[in-house]
């Protein structure tokens, strides 16, 4: 087998192939015989046994040294005198001349003495070069062996002798680089790399400059083209639109594979049936982009399966070209007459093609376990900080139900259904309130309290809607018993004013305070005192909250609500959390739920275009056929009750073209009218 790797072209042909260039042989069948009787003989009198006459086949041994139908014999090995083929060739009678004159394929006088000597020589038949596994030839003769540095300089020899030439002199190291570089890697080599070549004065030298031509990368990108050629590579899908395809992964594939001197029974075998190897690696898939460079047509109106045909008679023609040397096109329609290709075979190559599967392969790059595993790692370190980023309030809140408020407004104030507390008529224009009420809880760390629009009025009775608390402090005791100063450790708000942050309702400071102003005014807004230390009575307690509003000019709250808290830290669980989430994403669904439009199919009573034919389905749906325009108006009429309609869809299903529609809907008592103009 021929390595993936050859220095010229002179090697492939002439080693690999185990041709000899000795003048005294008898013809080679075949590059002697074989093509003259392919393209005279074997029309009548080869492979197809439909158009085969005279019951002679002459493209098998065992039948040309058998009789005819005349009983003549064709080829007498040894006997050109004797054989049937000889005499027909050379006679005058046209009657009896092959190939006969009306067939307009006469030989040449050359032709004939070919197939005498080649009669003579004992008829000697190869199978066809392609079924031929590559053989060492035997280094020939040659007269000037001494000038010979390598076995490729014999063959060469050996051929100038033969023709009486004598061999160029040697070329000078500048050209000899020059062409090795252009020859193995298609660049022509540097300044630096001459420069480098000349000095090296080791016997060696050009060995070593091969080898470094074959290590370079540009090897397998030069002598990648000829293979890409082969296997029709192309960026585009060809056809009408002629799109673009990524499929240079296949072709880097190619590239790849000879640079590492990949044998060429693997390069054979993933190319083909690379994603059916045990075990299949991205790039054994890869590796069948061979036959993903078939032309894709993608224009309106086509029959897919047509082109799927042409699309796998392109890769049966490809694959005996490539890896046969044969064509296959002709079998398509008969049993080849020139090549040994059966009809019934093609279709069996066809059928086997055709069975493949084509998914889009979604390429992962090389590195992607270790991008993955480093993704993997930023996502979990992520989420881990999620509960310090994004906290949950492990506090189980309770409202208070307010005793009573002390102060200027207090006798125009009311407590309301929802435990909360609302001030009436305009208020004053600053205010100090004593807020009494009792829990029953035995734990409190934190108390929150609620600034609420009142209906559609803001939170606060300012002009602009806002208010500003500039003190808030807690007193606590039993029940019943001596209220005390409780320490507060900070406050935090759900949103605060820009400069008038809700640390300022703390610090002891009348001038600053909490407002709200540049949010929504009608938002509920949330403030929460965190005690220093928890407040823990056996029994329950009573507590005073004094909020002070001082800013003036009727910067007071409109409706308020208070609540208490304990803080309990089975709630911050990853399972309470998911409970959260899930509860949360209920409620979500309760409230969208009733803003969802239910849709139902209707029925079209009629249907009617100006060009195309509009039939009106067992789906209800309509069905555009016949003749298609740039442009047309469709009219579907829908009967039944719309008293209850709110929004309607005209839903396209793509068939052959993109059309854009336009809808137009019309509601009346008992009809819907649809007019969509299709361009």
């Amino acid at each position: 087998m021929c390595p993936m790797r050859f220095v010229s072209s002179v090697l492939l042909v002439l080693v690999c192939t185990g041709l000899t260039v000795s003048a005294d042989s008898a013809p080679d069948f075949a590059t002697e015989v074989r093509p003259i009787l392919s393209m005279h003989c074997f029309s009548c009198h080869g492979p197809d046994d439909k158009s085969r006459k005279g019951k002679l086949r002459l493209d098998q041994r065992e039948a040309a040294l058998g009789k005819g139908k005349s009983g003549d014999i064709a080829i007498v090995p040894g006997k050109p005198a004797a054989s049937e083929v000889v005499k027909r060739i050379f006679t005058s009678d046209e009657d009896d001349l092959m190939p006969p004159p009306e067939a307009k394929k006469p030989l040449s006088e050359a032709d004939k003495d070919i197939l005498k000597r080649w009669i003579a020589g004992g008829a000697d038949y190869q199978p066809h070069w392609a079924f031929q596994p590559p053989v060492q030839a035997p280094l020939p003769a040659v007269k000037n062996a001494a000038w010979s540095a390598n076995a490729i300089d014999r063959f060469v020899l050996a051929k100038l002798e033969a023709v009486k030439l004598a061999p160029s002199p040697e070329a000078d190291r500048t050209t000899l680089i020059r062409r090795v570089s252009l020859d193995l890697i298609g660049l022509p080599p540097t300044p630096a790399d001459v420069d480098a070549f000349l000095a090296d004065q080791s016997p060696d030298a050009y060995a070593k400059l091969v080898d470094r031509l074959l290590a370079s990368k540009h090897y397998g990108e030069r002598w990648a083209r000829k293979w890409l050629d082969l296997a029709r590579y192309a960026d585009t899908n060809g056809y009408e639109k002629d799109r673009p395809r990524s499929l240079w992964p296949w072709r880097d594939w190619v590239i790849t594979a000879l640079n590492d001197d990949l044998p060429f029974d693997q390069f054979t075998i993933k190319q083909l049936a690379g994603d059916l190897l045990p075990d299949a690696t991205q790039q054994d898939r890869i590796a069948t982009g061979f036959h993903r460079n078939t032309m894709i047509n993608e224009e309106g109106g086509i029959d897919p399966l047509e082109f799927r045909f042409h699309a796998m008679n392109d890769r049966v023609a490809t694959t005996g070209k490539t890896w046969l040397g044969l064509t296959t096109l002709c079998a398509q329609c008969h049993t080849h007459k020139f090549d040994p290709i059966p009809h019934q075979e093609y279709y069996g190559l066809y059928a086997l093609m055709n069975n493949a599967d084509e998914p889009v392969l979604m390429l992962k790059p090389e590195d992607f376990p270790a991008k993955q595993a480093e993704v993997e790692a930023k996502i979990a370190k992520l989420i881990d900080e999620l509960p310090a980023k994004y906290p949950v309030d492990t506090r189980v809140w309770k409202t208070v139900h307010i005793d009573h408020v002390e102060g200027s407004a207090a006798d125009r104030g009311t407590r309301q259904d929802d435990e909360s507390w609302r001030t009436n008529g305009d208020g004053p224009v600053a205010e100090d309130s004593l807020i009494f009420f009792a829990s029953d809880l035995e734990r409190i760390d934190a108390i929150r309290l609620e600034a609420l629009p009142d209906g559609d009025l803001p939170v606060g009775r300012s002009s602009s809607g806002n208010f500003v608390v500039t003190e808030l402090n807690v007193m606590a005791g039993p029940r019943g018993g001596e209220l005390k100063p409780v320490k507060v450790k900070s406050i935090s708000a759900d949103f605060s004013q820009k400069d008038w942050d809700v640390k300022g309702a703390i610090d002891g400071n009348p001038k600053t305070g909490w407002g709200v102003h540049g949010g929504d005014m009608k938002t509920p807004r949330t403030a929460t005192i965190h005690l220093e230390q928890p407040l823990t009575m056996t029994g329950g307690m009573s507590l005073r909250v004094h909020l002070s509003q001082q800013y003036g000019e009727r910067h007071t709250l409109r409706r308020f609500r208070l609540a208490v808290g304990n803080d309990d830290q089975t709630r911050g669980t990853p399972d309470a959390r998911q409970r959260a989430a899930a509860d949360a994403f209920a409620r979500w669904d309760k409230d969208t739920s009733a803003a969802t439009v239910h849709w139902r199919v209707i029925m079209p009573a009629s249907a009617t275009s100006i060009v195309p034919i509009l039939t009106v389905l067992d789906d209800d749906s309509v069905l555009s056929s016949g003749d298609i325009t740039k442009s047309d108006v469709y009219d579907v009429t829908l009967t039944g009750d719309f008293t209850a309609v709110t929004a309607c869809v005209w839903k396209r299903c793509r068939m052959n073209a993109c059309l854009a529609a336009v809808l137009v809907a019309c509601i009346t008592k008992a009809n819907l009218a649809i007019s969509s103009s299709l361009n």
